[in-house]
């Protein structure tokens, strides 16, 4: 079987952990789509994947939703094209051509994106840099795009899955707390620590805050101790 892309999306500090090669990890909350999967499901002591019960009593094994090893993850960031129009989405997303349901003349794309030719480089990437710094690059004011409406030819960080498992996310050791992109260093007697605001931190409270920052406010926090898919992937050319 071939394998398979899919989109991921990841906020610009951890773009840049993926760019700068500290970031190697990911883990997502596993969900059903009919019901939060940890009420109704658990993991078989076999192969800790997870089972899910269905509305017939059946138990069934999940599928993972971002593949198994060997798929690609293509990632979705905040983005920016000079020459979409700003303003109007549909326009944006097929670069200037008027019409919802017209294709992206992603020759076009690629090509100014890339900097072939005259053109120069086109794309612009808020994990680059200031807001102000990149729109000194460009010459024109902007709006920035959602990773949510990134199209594949304008991503331009390529995964590939390396392990899936399952786990709590209490359940991440200091080494994996680095891998998901924390800059920690090693304290004699305290385990590894990250700098913070109010200084130092061990790294699995820094995590936990990192965590809480982006998921306690749709219900799962690091007190309600999801599962959580755990992605181990690395870098390869797009």
């Amino acid at each position: 079987m071939s394998a398979k892309e899919r989109p991921i999306l990841f906020s610009a500090p951890m773009v840049r952990a993926i760019l700068g090669g500290a970031k190697t990890q990911t883990r997502r909350v596993v969900k059903d789509r009919r019901r939060q999967w940890e009420r109704h499901s658990e993991v078989d002591e076999d192969d800790n994947w997870p089972v899910c019960e269905d509305e017939y009593g059946d138990w069934y094994r999940m599928r993972c939703p971002y593949g198994v090893p060997g798929d690609r993850l293509w990632v979705k960031e905040t983005w920016y094209c000079d020459h979409c129009f700003v303003g109007d989405l549909n326009l944006t997303m097929n670069c200037g051509r008027i019409g919802p349901d017209v294709e992206p003349d992603r020759a076009k794309c690629e090509a100014e994106w890339r900097g072939d030719g005259d053109t120069g480089s086109m794309m612009y990437y808020r994990a680059d840099g200031e807001i102000w710094q990149q729109m000194e690059q460009s010459g024109t004011g902007f709006n920035w795009r959602s990773p949510r409406f990134m199209p594949r030819w304008a991503s331009r960080i390529l995964l590939e899955i390396t392990d899936v498992s399952v786990q709590r996310v209490q359940d991440i050791s200091d080494d994996d707390a680095i891998a998901e992109g924390l800059d920690a260093e090693h304290a004699d007697g305290h385990g590894y620590v990250v700098a913070s605001p109010n200084g130092y931190v061990l790294v699995r409270d820094a995590f936990r805050e990192l965590w809480g920052s982006i998921n306690a406010k749709r219900g799962f926090g690091w007190a309600e101790n999801p599962w959580v898919w755990a992605l181990t992937f690395r870098r390869v050319q797009p």
